[in-house]
Parts: C-alpha cells; sequence; structure tokens
C-alpha cells in the first residue's frame, strides 16, 4: 500500500526510450537552472542533479510529496503550493530565473493550463524553454471506447480520475499558441491500443472501424513531450507551426510505434484475407451447386425425353397391336361367312 503523497512516485529508468520524464531529461543541457512544476516525490529532480548536474527548484500541490521530495536533497527549494491559483504576482523572484520550466503530467490537472503556462513563461531566461508532457485523449484506447458510449475514468493514465482538463495535439498546439509559446520539439510516448481502460471495445466495433481508428497516428500516442520557446509570432502561425511540430506521422514516429502500428494493421489484414478466402471457397460452393443444379435439371430434361420416347413407343406399339387384332378379327369374320354360305349351299343341293 502507498505511504500517503507516494501516488505520483516514480522508478525513472534513462534507458527507457518510451518514457515521458526521460524525453523531458533528454530536452534539458547539463549545468541548467530547473524548475520543476508538480515535482512530486522529487524523481524528476533527482536524475536532473545527478545525471545533468543541474540545480533544481519544485512546486508542488501536496503537502506529503512535498515533504518526500524535501527530504531527496535533490532540489535547492520545494515550496508547496495550488498551481489553480498562480498570477504574476505569486513568486516574483522566479522572473527569468530559469533555463527549464518542466511541467510533467501536471497541465491536465489544472482548471485553466494556458493561464499557468503564461505565467511560467515569464520565469525563463530569453533563450529559456518550457517541457511539457501532456496524455493524449485521442489515444485509441479512448476513441474506441467512446464509440460504445464508455468514458470509464482509471486510477492512472490518460483518464487518470483527477484530470480536469483533456487534451489533443490540435488543443495543446493552440494552448501554446495563444500562451505565445512556439513549439521547437516533440517527442511521443506509445501506450498499446486497449490503454488502461477496463474492457475490450474492440470486439464490438466492425474491421472498418478498427482500421479508421488504427491508421490514426495519433491513436498510438499516450503522452505528447514537448519542448517551447517564447515567440513574437501571431497566434495564426504559431497555431500552423505549433500543428505541425506535433503532429505524429510516417516520418517523425519513433520505431516502437510504427512497429506496432504495422503489428495491429497486419492483424487486420489477416483478417481481411481470411475473409476473402471464406468468401472465395462460398462462391466456389456456390458455383458447384449452380453446377449440380444444372446436372439435376438436364437428368430430368433427360427423364422427361426418355418418358416421352416410351409414352411414344408404347402409343405406337398399341396402335400396331390394334391393327393386328383388327385384321385377325377381319379374317376370321370372312372364314365363318364363307363356313356358313358352304352350309347353305350345301341345304340347297340336298
Amino acid at each position: 500500500m502507498l505511504k500517503s503523497g507516494e501516488k505520483y512516485k516514480l522508478d525513472i529508468d534513462l534507458n527507457n526510450v518510451n518514457d515521458s520524464h526521460v524525453m523531458a531529461i533528454n530536452y534539458i543541457e547539463p549545468n541548467s537552472v530547473v524548475l520543476d512544476v508538480g515535482c512530486a516525490c522529487g524523481d524528476l529532480g533527482i536524475a536532473l542533479k545527478n545525471h545533468k548536474n543541474c540545480l533544481v527548484y519544485g512546486l508542488e500541490y501536496d503537502k506529503d510529496s512535498c515533504e518526500i521530495a524535501r527530504k531527496t536533497d535533490a532540489y535547492e527549494n520545494v515550496k508547496q503550493f495550488d498551481l489553480n491559483q498562480l498570477s504574476e504576482d505569486s513568486f516574483k523572484d522566479y522572473i527569468s530565473k530559469f533555463d527549464y520550466v518542466v511541467c510533467n503530467d501536471i497541465l491536465e490537472h489544472l482548471r485553466n493550463p494556458e493561464n499557468t503556462i503564461k505565467v511560467l513563461k515569464t520565469y525563463l531566461k530569453p533563450n529559456g524553454a518550457i517541457i511539457a508532457s501532456i496524455p493524449n485523449n485521442a489515444h485509441a484506447s479512448i476513441k474506441s471506447n467512446l464509440l460504445l458510449n464508455d468514458f470509464t475514468y482509471t486510477q492512472y493514465g490518460v483518464l487518470d480520475e483527477t484530470h480536469v482538463h483533456l487534451f489533443t495535439y490540435k488543443s495543446i498546439a493552440s494552448m501554446f499558441a495563444s500562451a505565445g509559446l512556439c513549439i521547437e520539439k516533440s517527442c511521443f510516448t506509445f501506450f498499446e491500443k486497449n490503454g488502461l481502460q477496463p474492457e475490450n471495445p474492440y470486439e464490438y466495433l466492425s474491421d472498418d472501424i478498427k482500421r479508421f481508428v488504427l491508421e490514426d497516428w495519433h491513436s498510438y500516442v499516450w503522452q505528447y513531450v514537448v519542448k517551447a520557446k517564447i515567440s513574437d509570432e501571431n497566434q495564426s502561425m504559431l497555431c500552423t507551426k505549433n500543428i505541425s511540430a506535433v503532429n505524429i506521422n510516417e516520418n517523425n514516429a519513433p520505431n516502437y510505434i510504427k512497429q506496432y502500428k504495422q503489428q495491429y494493421l497486419s492483424e487486420l489484414s489477416d483478417k481481411d484475407k481470411q475473409l476473402q478466402d471464406l468468401l472465395y471457397k462460398m462462391e466456389t460452393s456456390n458455383n458447384k451447386i449452380e453446377e449440380l443444379k444444372k446436372d439435376i435439371f438436364g437428368l430430368k430434361e433427360n427423364n422427361n425425353i426418355l418418358s416421352n420416347n416410351l409414352e411414344i413407343q408404347m402409343y405406337k406399339y398399341y396402335k400396331k397391336m390394334k391393327l393386328k387384332n383388327k385384321k385377325y378379327s377381319n379374317i376370321i369374320l370372312i372364314f365363318v361367312t364363307c363356313l356358313m354360305l358352304l352350309n347353305i349351299l350345301f341345304l340347297i343341293i340336298k
């Protein structure tokens, strides 16, 4: 059982290329000054201090998590604070202080994340960057379950029960553009197509719908990990650039996502082939049935011809016998008549 404040405690493996925290760490240059927003138990700060020699500060809402983070000695300072209350006056000593402000798995917990990053960007040095990992609510597991009217919150993951703001890659791009931030880089974490949802929806969906969901690259993205810098470009231009930066495709998808996409679509292709084979067998069987029906019909026709021929032959035989019988009857009649005439003649002569 987890102790109080340890719900989001992590075990960061720097060799795990599918870890959003590792991706965030890889964005950060050594010896940087970093603000870890929503630092939880301090695991990211430990990795940054030990592997990048960074000077790390922390902000965290949960009191018990703050105490755990402070005890790691990885942070210069950890302040307990509700980010929903963040304003320009909250931490004036942080203005232009940091090379990086990291918001890993935090923006989705806020009522107004756009306002939060607008304030956080004032904490950046002139060439500083905001790094954020944000869950994708267009993941295959969410889209497919929504088609079945299911939207189940879970203890962790994309639909963590504490999430109050939902994102897709387009809304992420729009939010950063509205805050005056240009997304320069993006990475993508992967989670298998069922996600953490309790039910498997795919057995209830048609193959066409499954193919539509699984052909979309964004269906495989669990989290977007972005690096953004302050820009003076207009919001429309920023939004266009941000969408392009966060849009996963064949060219920028990591190999592990490509492999899973190919695997899932291959499974559907195998099913399509099996269906085609079955349809071919059914069509072949139907053709054989039609041929058999023709043979039976032909046999029936032949039988009818034979029956007709037999009737004709019997009729001819009947007529022949009738004529023959008539012929014999006439001979007998003549013979009897002759006998009678001879008998009369004999009587006369006598």
